[in-house]
């Protein structure tokens, strides 16, 4: 793995060198005294990742993302940032995939990278890998923007009213689970549903990442979006049915909700996946956006449960957990028929008429 990081103070660079010795990672590191040296080095050869600070002279951190995100697309940027606002924190989010804050604990530097750079594996298709790795947001329903926007100036608002009007909405959704489960925002807990990362944030910086969040173009993303934004909807109420009785009933209706924002990626809006080089099949949509919600941070069973909501078999879990329960709900909302043989592996099949039941009323309006 050869990685490059970027700091206009020496000091801090040095404290990064001593640390990952400390650490004992067998990384090719590359250090930088700023935006052009950088520039110098990734134009020399291939770097994995580019951690970077954001406040420097005479090109800053964001300058320097931005050319990275269009010369390099696939490597993954973490922003390493001394920033004590929280909106400042925000808008670098929409440069980079990470955000770490400074001091950073060595094990939380290390591993965020590590996961950062492992996500390569998801996706195989190198064309694809370059398009979701330059994507920093994805785009919302008008209707929804609209909505969170006007309720945001209600001085009565809360965090449940936000989630709930977010639920609407897996491109909102997502990128606010990326904010909140990122290492500037996580104390010891990652943010596994909506409401959860709402309150973590708080509804000022969600109010940021609403206004730097552009809507859905029609005739750009087609009107296929608004079926599968109501499709989506209807997974997660789904889901949260089916789950009732677990603990996590929350975070398997977050995951169902975002089952299909590969869609959402533009350029897949705009093309036949099925026909894209490297891609495996018509449900690469599922690879997609699961390479992207990992790239973004988010926690592994929301991830797992996008990645395999087709081929619930793949997850290496004996048990019947979120990604079960996501694969039936996707399943019955589109019209297909659940994988029976995994249904019976966990001796569940017997609640599909249940199921189905519960499927004919997850619809718009019921709550």
């Amino acid at each position: 793995m050869r990685l490059l990081f970027v700091d206009d103070e020496s000091r801090v660079l040095q404290g990064i060198r001593r640390m990952l010795f400390a650490q004992g990672v067998q990384w090719e590191t590359a250090f930088a005294g700023g935006g052009p040296e950088a520039l110098q080095l990734l134009e020399a050869k291939p770097f994995d990742a580019i951690v970077t600070d954001m406040r420097m002279a005479p090109m800053d951190g964001g300058e320097l993302l931005k050319r990275v995100r269009e010369t390099w697309p696939s490597m993954l940027r973490v922003v390493l940032s001394g920033h004590t606002e929280a909106a400042a924190a925000i808008r670098a989010l929409h440069l980079a995939h990470q955000l770490l804050s400074k001091p950073c604990d060595a094990d939380v530097l290390v591993e965020t990278v590590r996961s950062g750079v492992a996500v390569q594996s998801l996706l195989a298709a190198p064309v694809m890998r370059a398009i979701v790795s330059r994507l920093t947001t994805l785009p919302a329903e008008p209707k929804v923007h609209a909505e969170i926007t006007l309720a945001l100036r209600d001085s009565h608002c809360d965090a449940r009213r936000i989630a709930t009007i977010l639920g609407h909405d897996p491109g909102l959704s997502a990128k606010v689970l990326q904010v909140a489960n990122s290492a500037y925002f996580t104390a010891s807990r990652v943010a596994n549903d909506i409401q959860a990362a709402v309150a973590r944030i708080g509804l000022s910086n969600v109010n940021d990442v609403v206004l730097a969040t552009e809507v859905y173009d029609p005739a750009v993303h087609g009107r296929s979006v608004e079926n599968l934004r109501d499709r989506a909807l209807r997974a997660s109420r789904l889901a949260a049915r089916i789950a009732a009785d677990r603990p996590d009933a929350s975070v398997a209706a977050t995951a169902a909700l975002l089952t299909d924002v590969g869609y959402l990626v533009p350029e897949v809006a705009l093309a036949d996946i099925a026909e894209m080089p490297g891609l495996l099949s018509h449900r690469a949509h599922a690879e997609i956006g699961a390479y992207l919600l990992a790239l973004w941070g988010l926690p592994l069973p929301i991830v797992e449960a996008v990645a395999y909501h087709h081929m619930p078999s793949r997850v290496a879990r004996s048990d019947f957990g979120i990604h079960g329960v996501v694969h039936v709900a996707a399943a019955l909302v589109a019209g297909e028929e659940p994988d029976m043989e995994f249904l019976a592996l966990h001796d569940m099949e017997q609640h599909l008429p249940a199921w189905r039941a519960l499927c004919a009323t997850a619809v718009d309006g019921d709550e």
